[in-house]
């Protein structure tokens, strides 16, 4: 049984949590891992950098740019409610410690002070964005966007009275290339959901066998990068609003998925894309989801392939030679509807097939009788079911179905 913990929350104040942090909060109400919630509500505002007026209006522009109702910024001004216990001032040592808190919480806009570690069980906890030399960054995903790093981090940490602070989630997700504030808005909604996911393996870990697992922080050597002077950000600013263009004129072209092809060693840990051969596309088509089966020697690559001009896709096989270029495609399966995601597997010696079926609402099951190219409709596994990318999985003597 899963236990529930009481929850501290450091906010600013203003009493307010950014909209990804209430649906934080809420998430571990709604999966029984929250016992009360308390609010502590510190008496100033964080000193927060003064921020230039050309960064200023930039971050005006993306607002305006951007507007959208799952704004990750949006503040929520907190009062006594069903969710929220109690609201206590942070700056009282009496009240809070009164509270007997597992966790303190320190919300993205309050004053973050390491003392509040030792009025809690199991130590101050605060989500922090950004990896290496973009690691607690006052600016939140900007620098990511404006060096155009390929990925953006989010960290869970705790500071634990008088021990190491410990990483305890460790998040990276593809920076948005033209925009900070949908750039914020990815990781941040991401971040929302590792209090729930850490407080239950802390709940099943019990507190020695769960920091035993995670590892201490290592924090860049540098110092977080700088706001930008106004020269600087004028030159900034245009570029963005130049790549956001161009991004837009190029959108149609990154959506064409391609194959690509190595018979050289591959490293997961350490993957090297030079040796790979790509498929050449015809015009308004692109392949996905590829399954690699090895027949008689010979490997065959099964595959959706999506015609834009009818609006669907279906399966089709290749065998690629010594060349790396497929020796030939055909259409292995087509219906009335859109098929993708062919997953191929062998069983008891004969090929089987689950493509993805989902804008006919079931799961089908196909078998071949002619490897490769011809396949024989076998039943429905599901019915009125609308699963993506079903995937069957066969583990003590039970054939497991995930999608």
């Amino acid at each position: 049984m899963l236990r529930a913990f009481s929850i501290g929350v450091v906010v600013d104040n203003r009493c307010s949590l950014q909209a990804w942090e209430v649906a934080m909060l809420q998430d571990c109400v709604k999966k029984g891992l929250a016992k009360k919630i308390t609010v502590l509500v510190q008496k100033q505002r964080n000193p927060l950098q003064k921020k230039n007026f050309l960064f200023w209006l930039f971050h005006r522009f993306e607002n305006s740019w951007f507007a959208n109702d799952a704004d990750a910024a949006n503040k929520t001004i907190l009062r006594k409610n069903g969710w929220i216990n109690t609201l206590i001032e942070a700056d009282d040592p009496l009240a809070v410690s009164a509270q007997h808190l597992d966790i303190i919480y320190t919300a993205t806009d309050a004053f973050f002070d390491e003392q509040y570690s030792q009025y809690s069980k199991y130590g101050l906890w605060k989500v922090v964005f950004g990896e290496k030399k973009y690691f607690a960054s006052n600016l939140r995903t900007f620098w990511e966007v404006m060096q155009q790093s390929p990925v953006t981090g989010s960290n869970l940490i705790v500071y634990r009275n008088e021990a190491s602070p410990v990483n305890i989630y460790r998040c990276s997700t593809a920076t948005v290339p033209y925009s900070v504030k949908n750039n914020f808005n990815s990781i941040a909604w991401k971040s929302s959901s590792f209090l729930a996911y850490r407080l239950h393996e802390l709940s099943e870990a019990g507190e020695e066998d769960f920091f035993s697992r995670h590892q201490q922080l290592q924090p860049p050597d540098q110092k977080p990068l700088k706001q930008p002077g106004n020269v600087q950000m004028l030159f900034l600013f245009v570029r963005n609003i130049l790549r956001y263009f161009f991004y837009k004129l190029n959108e149609h072209k990154k959506k064409r998925f391609t194959i690509g092809f190595s018979t050289a060693n591959f490293d997961l840990l350490q993957p090297d894309f030079t040796s790979f051969k790509k498929v050449e596309l015809p015009q308004h088509t692109f392949y996905a989801d590829p399954f690699v089966i090895e027949n008689n020697h010979r490997s065959f690559v099964f595959f959706e392939n999506y015609n834009e001009q009818t609006g669907k896709g279906l399966i089709s096989v290749l065998e690629p030679n010594n060349a790396h270029h497929p020796a030939s495609i055909k259409t292995v399966l087509e219906r009335p509807y859109h098929l993708s995601y062919p997953f191929v597997f062998e069983w008891n010696g004969s090929y089987w097939m689950i493509p993805e079926t989902a804008t006919a609402k079931n799961v089908q099951l196909y078998h071949c009788v002619s490897f490769p190219d011809q396949w024989e409709f076998v039943k429905e596994l599901l019915s009125d079911c609308s699963l993506i990318d079903a995937t069957v999985f066969y583990f003590q003597n039970k054939w497991w179905m995930f999608g």
